[in-house]
């Protein structure tokens, strides 16, 4: 949920959860930590006990796709933290069969994901699927009734500080989490490193 001078956002972590609230360069708990199975009724009935990352739906603020170990779900999310009224929209799914861009992680699936703020071409979105000291890049439509997602091109196996050019300098050779900054362009984003973040303005390959 974002409002004009402030976002919220849920960080997942092992096995719990929590809610928190940016308000320019300040945050502030909202709510947990609690266990994720306990809180989140779709996330329980398909078995995620632990989520490796999220990636934000392209049209849709209220949905995200879900990803832990080799498959991903669609959710809507609760009313309210505990609320318990996530709704399943779709999956699980075995995440290799929609998002063939992740059979080249060993894992079979990546830390951070990040969803370009570039404007969508014929219906279709960028996004960016990092792990380790790499990431990729692809770009994919969501299906009709949001039914699994239409995967078209990507661009693989590139090293973290030979395309981003922020990071480089910042000296993050990798990732853990990224997070949008408040009343900012959309592709101003705070990216956590370790023990260490920064602010950074997302221009891959620039």
């Amino acid at each position: 949920n974002t409002t004009s001078d402030s976002e919220q956002v849920y960080v997942f972590k092992g096995t719990q959860y929590i809610l928190i609230e940016i308000v320019s360069h300040t945050d502030s708990l909202v709510y947990g930590p609690k266990t994720i199975v306990d809180d989140w009724v779709s996330l329980r009935h398909v078995g995620f006990t632990t989520i490796d990352s999220i990636l934000p739906h392209p049209t849709n603020i209220n949905r995200t796709y879900v990803f832990s170990r080799q498959h991903y779900v669609l959710i809507e999310f609760p009313s309210y933290p505990g609320a318990g009224d996530d709704v399943l929209v779709y999956g699980p799914e075995e995440t290799v069969f929609d998002w063939p861009i992740t059979q080249e992680s060993p894992a079979g699936t990546y830390d951070v994901t990040l969803l370009s703020p570039a404007s969508p071409t014929n219906g279709f979105y960028g996004a960016y699927f990092f792990r380790g000291t790499e990431y990729t890049s692809f770009v994919f439509a969501p299906n009709a009734d949001d039914q699994g997602i239409t995967y078209s091109e990507a661009h693989t196996g590139a090293d973290i500080d030979t395309d981003w050019t922020s990071l480089d300098q910042a000296g993050f050779a990798s990732i853990d989490m990224v997070i949008p900054i408040p009343v900012s362009p959309a592709n101003n984003s705070w990216v956590i490193s370790g023990p260490q973040y920064g602010a950074i303005q997302f221009a891959p390959g620039g």
